[in-house]
């Protein structure tokens, strides 16, 4: 099947960072096979990394079209609507993967990036809660967990979260900043400026 070929050549190349590559892969998939829902999500994806957010969504409406169950399109589509600012239609893109897949944790931290977002903070800590109950070991979840703790002024609860969120991954910058900032909101400013620095010699994000 040179389709699938194809498409799977196209994502090594966007794992790579060679988005141009992956895209003309993606595209030759779509022609050798036009009902491809998996190519045309994946290009779509790569097209939101590119900032080409009109492609990405395009490509995953005809994804989900030839494909009406494909939860990660929805899921894909929602952070590309997140990215542009449409959050209603975010929202219930998530709210469809997880419909499709209860078991998306990814579905469950993003939407509540999203509610985060627009200050429905309740919704956000029970979606983060989710998402870590699905994945014990989702270190982003619990960073953006401990945000919204942040931004509810719950200090105590943001740190524990930061904490366990770099234990799992032990170079995760933003982590370490955002406890530093938690640390500073209660006057901990030696244990602020030690996260800082350990954060300035990280390289990754």
């Amino acid at each position: 099947d040179y389709s699938e070929a194809y498409n799977n050549r196209g994502y090594t190349y966007d794992n790579q960072g060679e988005y141009e590559k992956a895209i003309a892969d993606y595209t030759e998939a779509i022609r050798l096979d036009p009902d491809c829902s998996e190519a045309y999500n994946n290009r779509g994806y790569t097209y939101d990394s590119q900032g080409e957010y009109e492609k990405a969504i395009a490509d995953y409406t005809e994804a989900i079209r030839l494909d009406s169950d494909y939860s990660e399109a929805y899921n894909n589509r929602g952070y590309t609507y997140d990215n542009q600012g449409e959050y209603e239609k975010a929202i219930a893109d998530y709210t469809e993967a997880i419909r499709l897949d209860p078991d998306c944790s990814e579905a469950y931290n993003n939407r509540g990036y999203t509610y985060d977002s627009q200050g429905e903070y309740e919704k956000a800590i029970a979606d983060y809660t989710e998402a870590i109950r699905l994945d014990p070991d989702y270190s982003e979840a619990y960073n953006n967990r401990g945000y919204t703790y942040d931004n509810q002024g719950e200090y105590e609860k943001a740190i524990a979260d930061y904490t366990e969120a770099i234990a799992l991954k032990p170079n995760y910058k933003k982590a370490y900043l955002n406890r530093a900032e938690a640390y500073r909101a209660i006057g901990e400013t030696a244990l602020a400026e030690q996260d800082e620095e350990y954060a300035a010699g990280i390289e990754t994000k």
